[in-house]
């Protein structure tokens, strides 16, 4: 079984609807300040890489507590990759940390969110194209709402945490399937 047919027996996107957000309009952004790191630490120490998370080092005190994302603004190769981090973390200059303004959020629609943005993101940004403040307040992404009874459309962060959980499952499902 491939990992599209999975996708399509769980029908992971049956009724969603999608529309344009803002990211500003869904995340508070804190910039990131360079920092010297250590192989070896607590806390994960998150640069411009596309790769490991993000992750290039460890600190020992963190700057910003887990479940937010984090964003990279620049480099080579990573400019506009998105990652989850679940633990406390220490972002440098070239990394915007994203605070989710809904407070207490499930991973699984965080990791969604942060697949949605890298998918929308790191086409466009690039070392000569990096993400800025001015650059970040525009930047749209398409995430699945719902529109309340008086009209308002919010970020379906129901549907994103289901979604993603039957992405983890079917990831799971995959890696089993690899191992046998």
């Amino acid at each position: 079984m491939t990992a599209m047919t999975a996708l399509n027996e769980h029908d992971l996107l049956q009724g969603l609807v999608f529309e344009p957000f803002f990211i500003t309009d869904i995340f508070n952004t804190h910039n990131g300040e360079g920092r010297a790191k250590k192989d070896k630490g607590l806390f994960p120490y998150i640069a411009a890489s596309f790769q490991n998370n993000g992750v290039v080092g460890y600190v020992d005190s963190p700057k910003y507590p887990g479940g937010w994302l984090s964003l990279v603004k620049d480099g080579d190769g990573g400019a506009g990759t998105c990652f989850y981090q679940p633990l406390p973390f220490w972002p440098s200059n070239h990394v915007v940390a994203l605070e989710p303004k809904m407070p207490d959020l499930p991973a699984s629609a965080l990791l969604c969110v942060a697949a949605l943005i890298t998918h929308q993101c790191f086409p466009k940004y690039s070392r000569g194209n990096a993400i800025n403040s001015a650059r970040l307040s525009r930047q749209k992404i398409m995430v699945p709402v719902i529109t309340d009874s008086s009209g308002e459309v919010t970020v379906n962060w129901d549907g994103l945490a289901k979604l993603g959980q039957q992405l983890l499952d079917v990831s799971k499902q995959r890696a089993k399937q690899l191992l046998l």
